[in-house]
């Protein structure tokens, strides 16, 4: 057990992407505290040895699949909320991106907050691509957008699966502000973190696929992050110690984003 383990022992969360990642570190450091988790992966999940973990398979891109699931957590409330489930912007095209690193994301929340009890929070991951300046704001014609139109306006405006990454990650951080603002007086949070690489599959699937990427993108602290490290800035906001923080980015890049302002305002290449 973790020192902050009375704050959460006997509540109930959900983690979307489970199976493997930063989900998979967040279930885990979840069970260790008390926490009986439900997780929504489209894989098969390993149930583990703890009678508190529920897996199940649910495929995000399929909006009424997504629901259908939701419904299984009646009638109890989740306490928290991580959604941690994405796909690989070079595996897929760009609307699966969006469905699943976007819309499953707004569905979720718009199903699971207006049960969630006071002192409830989500964290939701975003990415330090979120951060890229875009000439055009399309994430702005996801947000409220019908599944559908959101879609068709993906491809549209998105030539492209990668660039469709950085949009469905954006408008993560935009619903993760707006969402805060609507349940601040409910005293439930909503914040957001965006790693850089990090140790998982999904960034081993990309490493293979473009190696030089991986070899030319600065790592100021010498190493990328491990999903465990991921999972710990997830538990903080998602714990005591940040019960007066919603509405936040939380950029966990190690340094990433600094050397790279830094090397922009100097002209020195990043190292």
């Amino acid at each position: 057990m973790t020192g902050d383990a009375h704050f959460f022992s006997g509540k109930r969360a959900l983690v979307t992407g489970g199976a493997s990642g930063i989900g998979r570190a967040v279930v885990t450091q979840l069970l260790r505290r008390g926490v009986h988790v439900t997780s929504f992966d489209v894989r098969e999940q390993d149930d583990g040895p703890s009678p508190w973990f529920e897996p199940l398979r649910v495929d995000l891109a399929d909006a009424a699949a997504t629901d259908a699931a939701c419904l299984t957590l009646d009638p109890h409330p989740v306490d928290f909320v991580c959604n941690a489930a994405g796909v690989s912007p070079l595996q897929q095209t760009t609307e699966t991106v969006v469905a699943v690193d976007f819309l499953a994301v707004r569905r979720i929340c718009q199903r699971l907050l207006p049960q969630m009890p006071a002192g409830g929070a989500v964290v939701n991951i975003s990415s330090v691509a979120a951060l890229h300046d875009l000439a055009l704001s399309v994430e702005d014609g996801l947000l409220d957008a019908d599944d559908h139109v959101a879609l068709a306006h993906a491809r549209a405006n998105v030539p492209e699966a990668g660039l469709g990454y950085v949009v469905a990650k954006r408008a993560v951080v935009a619903l993760t502000v707006r969402l805060a603002a609507e349940y601040a007086s409910r005293h439930v949070r909503v914040n957001c973190t965006s790693p850089h690489f990090v140790a998982t599959p999904m960034h081993d699937a990309i490493k293979r696929s473009d190696p030089a990427m991986y070899r030319d993108m600065p790592a100021p602290m010498g190493r990328w992050s491990s999903a465990d490290e991921q999972a710990d800035a997830v538990l903080f906001l998602m714990g005591p110690h940040s019960r007066y923080i919603t509405g936040q980015n939380l950029v966990v890049d190690g340094g990433w984003q600094a050397v790279t302002a830094t090397a922009v305002r100097t002209g020195a290449p990043p190292s």
